[in-house]
């Protein structure tokens, strides 16, 4: 079907065949229905990778992501893949010590359930009284934020490698084609999906073994649902051969929200050089901010991301009670 009837009938379907959000305590599973709902919600909260519908629907890898709304703010249970208790989230602009203090105290009777909120956005957080909470900053899920500028300019001498390693890459391999790409090619789709899986085969024992398990499921489900999500993807070639690759989503006039990024690193210089020119391709759209998301604690990752300069950092935290 052609994507323009697509967009129409996923717009018809939003608002035909959408459920209302139940109020507190109870819950339903999330709908890839519910975009129009839960952007309501997130409109101030733009700038968090994990209230973002794309990643609430594409990592709900086990189909238990729920939600629920208190005092007009959404309530979302997140699952967690390390253990066998989720945990529960909210956002929204109303009543914030009411509604946390109702969710923790509903959590303490039920054993699914962690004891404490966790994803808070920062705004929240601040607002709270320190003296009935406990407020932990949750380091591992702070997204990083970068100017698209700063990428593409890349000043001063802490930056003088990554510099080098550009040019080095373009000298160092031929054939070398750097393009727009369609992700509702099969052929694409399978070319990524084997890079992600060689990726994943290098990263065993690198990085978090939960994460990796589930990236690809994400991934597929992100392909699956692509038609309603604002995507741009850039493809590196060399030949016909897929080294890497950018899935970016425009989230609003001036942010994008990197989805996956996949390089092939037995090529020297090639992550800085995808990097570099993804932001020159995102600053042709007018986006002036690039969300890295979160490093999850992986070594290797925070240590990627941190040389890259954030201009900030988008704090999320832990609130439980004293």
């Amino acid at each position: 079907m052609h994507f323009f009837y697509k967009k129409i009938l996923m717009f018809f379907r939003s608002y035909i065949f959408v459920k209302k959000i139940p109020n507190f305590p109870t819950f339903r599973n999330l709908e890839l229905t519910d975009l129009k709902l839960i952007e309501k919600y997130n409109k101030d909260f733009i700038d968090y990778s994990d209230f973002s519908f794309s990643n609430l629907w594409t990592w709900n890898t086990s189909n238990s992501c729920k939600i629920s709304q208190l005092n007009n703010n959404l309530v979302i249970e997140f699952p967690n893949p390390q253990s066998n208790t989720n945990f529960l989230s909210c956002i929204g602009k109303n009543n914030y010590s009411m509604t946390i203090s109702a969710i923790l105290s509903y959590v303490k009777g039920e054993t699914l359930l962690a004891n404490y909120l966790a994803f808070v956005p920062e705004e929240i957080a601040v607002s709270l009284d320190q003296k009935k909470f406990n407020i932990y900053e949750q380091r591992d899920n702070f997204d990083y934020m970068y100017s698209v500028n700063s990428l593409i300019e890349m000043n001063g001498s802490e930056f003088k490698s990554k510099r080098n390693l550009t040019k080095q890459f373009v000298k160092l391999y031929d054939s070398i084609l750097l393009k727009n790409i369609s992700l509702r090619s099969k052929g694409v789709q399978k070319s990524m999906i084997e890079l992600m899986i060689m990726c994943k085969k290098r990263k065993i024992g690198m990085a978090k073994d939960y994460y990796l398990d589930h990236e690809i499921i994400a991934f597929k489900k992100l392909l699956a649902s692509q038609d309603i999500f604002n995507l741009t993807t850039t493809g590196l070639y060399q030949g016909s051969s897929l080294i890497g690759f950018s899935i970016d989503e425009i989230i609003f006039k001036d942010l994008a929200l990197s989805h996956f990024f996949k390089v092939d690193y037995d090529y020297r210089g090639i992550y800085d050089y995808l990097n570099f020119h993804t932001a020159k391709k995102l600053k042709e759209m007018n986006i002036k901010k690039w969300n890295w998301v979160e490093d999850l604690g992986i070594e290797n990752l925070r240590k990627a991301k941190m040389n890259y300069g954030p201009s900030r950092f988008i704090k999320t935290y832990i609130i439980s009670y004293k």
